[in-house]
């Protein structure tokens, strides 16, 4: 099964992201915008993983030791990568320390059941749209003006993450929480 970690978001912040998507909408159009239900955070994907390891690996995330809860608020728009053309818009995070540490854990904890480590340091953001071909990046500055009157977004108190199943379908993927952990 294809899984990942995340952290959900609760209603209010899923309406914030939806009226920051329609404001980047205004301006770009040839973007494939995130459904409302599927907006998270991701921790870690994990890949194709086998029935028989999906035990093991949550028993041991839910061994590791509790970061508490972790305060987070989408503070900025953000395009990925950071300079050139843009394949990724998503909400910037504030990243607490908390949160830094938690990613630390799942990596430390995911490497121990065979998990490669991810290459690049880890940013806090939620994934609002993909670019189904690279956007010119002048259009990072539209979209930053757009957005700017909904900066920063609520606050949200994170008590958990999740190991969250993903189903492709041709109308986009269908997530599944598959096991919950507390922080």
């Amino acid at each position: 099964m294809r899984l990942f970690l995340a952290i959900e978001l609760p209603q209010d912040v899923r309406d914030h992201l939806v009226r920051l998507q329609n404001a980047i909408r205004s301006i770009v159009r040839d973007l494939s915008f995130t459904r409302p239900d599927n907006l998270h955070i991701t921790l870690k994907f994990l890949g194709e993983v086998a029935d028989s390891a999906v035990k093991p690996l949550c028993d041991s995330l839910a061994a590791m030791p509790g970061s508490g809860p972790v305060q987070l608020q989408a503070a900025e728009l953000t395009c990925f990568p950071e300079r050139g053309p843009i394949r990724i818009v998503g909400a910037g995070l504030t990243a607490p320390p908390a949160l830094t540490t938690l990613v630390t854990r799942i990596e430390t904890a995911c490497q121990s059941h065979g998990f490669p480590p991810e290459g690049r340091p880890y940013s806090a953001h939620i994934t609002l749209a993909r670019a189904r071909n690279p956007l010119p990046p002048y259009l990072r500055n539209n979209m930053q003006a757009a957005a700017a009157r909904l900066r920063p977004g609520p606050t949200m108190t994170a008590q958990q993450f999740v190991l969250m199943q993903s189903q492709l379908a041709c109308d986009g993927p269908i997530y599944t929480p598959a096991a919950h952990f507390a922080l």
